[in-house]
């Protein structure tokens, strides 16, 4: 269907130009209600124009500077990529150039919010075509590089699809995967650990915060990785009334998908910290984590990929 929608667009963009010159040449269309109607349908062929052909192809890098007081270890550069959906508008190249984007920024950490395919179809449902694009994409996300890793959860459209195969190209790749289960990671002066929560539309597991928690010892630092949002807020709302001092939204791509970097607290209770948020619309925002500084945002940079 997305490759229809598409086509469809594709046609639109080279058939109305046409139209409008032959209707030029009409003499009787050269009247008043004529050209009020080209015009305005002039103005929705532009804006679906942009919608379909222009905007898809856009990349926006935001970068985020967030304070943290909890947060023991060294300054730590986070890279996010989120909702890529290989497919008509993800082509692997695409996928690839994305990578390069990414490690041009020179990140400490990757980490991947779900979603890298499109649509709602099984494999069975697609072509060999469709199904060999969506593997190659995959495989390029493991052109990510990073000193510390790249680590991913997985979202509800890799679930529709077969999030088995998604997770075994990532691993196959290099890309470690999550489900309500933490990694400890070390390198440098970092030490920290990344938990992992499942999708909501897993076929093994519900979100569970103790199960993706139980291996991160009392007082470790903790970034949270989740596909939806809700994931997170949930927590904070049930489990965590007392919060550290620091629960930031990293990151947020157009579907939502939320990365939380926070300390866990040693013991339960104790002073209510406060909350920032900072959220940035694009396919692979970045965000830094320090210490000592004023939180900020970047202006986000527009440009094709």
């Amino acid at each position: 269907m997305a490759a229809t929608i598409l086509s469809l667009a594709w046609i639109g963009a080279i058939a109305w130009p046409l139209v409008l010159l032959a209707a030029w040449a009409m003499p009787a269309l050269r009247n008043w209600p004529a050209r009020t109607l080209a015009a305005g349908l002039t103005v929705f062929w532009g804006l679906g124009v942009w919608a379909f052909l222009v905007e898809p192809q856009l990349l926006v890098v935001r970068g985020v500077r967030v304070e943290s007081a909890a947060w023991r270890g060294p300054p730590l550069r986070v890279g996010l990529v989120s909702d890529v959906h290989i497919g008509p508008h993800m082509s692997p190249r695409r996928v690839a150039r994305i990578a390069a984007r990414m490690n041009a920024l020179e990140p400490d950490i990757v980490l991947l919010a779900g979603d890298y395919v499109a649509g709602h179809r099984a494999p069975h449902r697609r072509g060999r075509r469709a199904n060999g694009a969506i593997t190659t994409g995959l495989a390029a996300l493991g052109q990510l590089e990073a000193p510390l890793g790249v680590i991913a959860v997985l979202g509800n459209h890799d679930w529709w699809y077969d999030g088995w195969t998604v997770e075994s190209v990532l691993t196959d790749v290099g890309v470690r995967t999550l489900e309500n289960a933490a990694l400890e990671v070390e390198g440098g002066e970092a030490s920290f650990w990344v938990a992992g929560l499942a999708d909501y539309h897993s076929e093994r597991a519900s979100p569970d915060w103790d199960a993706a928690l139980a291996g991160a010892p009392a007082g470790a630092d903790v970034i949270a990785l989740a596909h939806y949002p809700e994931t997170c807020s949930g927590r904070r709302r049930r489990a965590w009334p007392s919060p550290s001092p620091v629960t930031a939204t990293a990151a947020r791509s157009i579907c939502r998908s939320t990365a939380v970097i926070r300390s866990r607290p040693a013991r339960r209770g104790g002073r209510a910290g406060s909350t920032r948020r900072a959220a940035g619309c694009s396919t692979s925002p970045a965000a830094s984590a320090s210490r000592g500084s004023p939180s900020a945002f970047a202006r986000p940079r527009r440009s094709s990929c």
